[in-house]
Parts: structure tokens; sequence; C-alpha cells
């Protein structure tokens, strides 16, 4: 059985550093899509205070710390369903990450899959997944 990977929420000082650490010079470029793509998804996200957090496999995420359900719709692969803010602002950060990736950052590339990874214990990975695929 494979151990589970946990997660640490990144401090409110360390913020800044998290971002740069991750992104370098892409960090605001990284952060907009982000923020876009859950807009573009979610038409109940107006904005929000979003949490950090590393995760114990080497990866990363951003996400939105709310249970409350809501109404995603992916129009690319016409995915409709409803699942928490927080999980479809992990689906934001995995589309996220997949966009980077398309530059060929290896980071990007290694973090999608470790976020992925972690996103697959979720109680929610089957709209998740129905979401980005």
């Amino acid at each position: 059985m494979t151990e589970a990977i946990t997660t640490s929420k990144i401090p409110e000082g360390e913020r800044m550093d998290f971002m740069s650490r991750h992104f370098g010079m892409r960090s605001v470029r990284v952060e907009m899509y982000l923020y876009g793509k859950l807009d573009q998804i979610c038409e109940k996200y107006k904005g929000g205070y979003w949490d950090f957090y590393e995760l114990s496999n080497g990866g990363y995420m951003m996400c939105l710390d709310d249970d409350t359900p809501v109404d995603v719709k992916v129009d690319s692969n016409y995915y409709s369903g409803t699942m928490t803010m927080r999980s479809a602002s992990i689906t934001a950060c995995l589309y996220a990450l997949n966009n980077e990736a398309q530059t060929g950052a290896d980071a990007a590339i290694r973090a999608y899959y470790d976020l992925y990874e972690y996103a697959r214990q979720l109680d929610e990975w089957n709209e998740i997944y129905s979401a980005i695929n």
C-alpha cells in the first residue's frame, strides 16, 4: 500500500518565498492563470484567500480551503458537475501547472504529477479527474 501524501500549509510570512521558489520569474503568470481558470470553470468564484501548501511527495499546490459545494463546468471537455470549492481550486491548480508544463519547464511537469498523485487520494477524485480530462 502506498503511503498517503500529506500537506503542510505555508505560513503567511513565507508566501512570497513559496511563489518565487516554485515559479521564479513566472510566478505572476502562473498565479493569474490559476485564478483565471477557476473563474472560467466556476461561476461562483469571485476571488478569495488562497492557501499555499507543500506536499510530502515534493509537490505543491494553491487552493481555497472552502468546503462549499459549487458547480463546475469545463467547456473544453464537456465536464459539468459539483465539487467543493477546495477541489475546484485544486482542479484549477492542475490546469495551471499543466499550462506551465507546456513551456517545457521540467519542474512544472513534476509538480503537475505530484499534485495529480495527491488529488488521487481525495474523496472528490472522480470529479477532479473528470474535470481535467
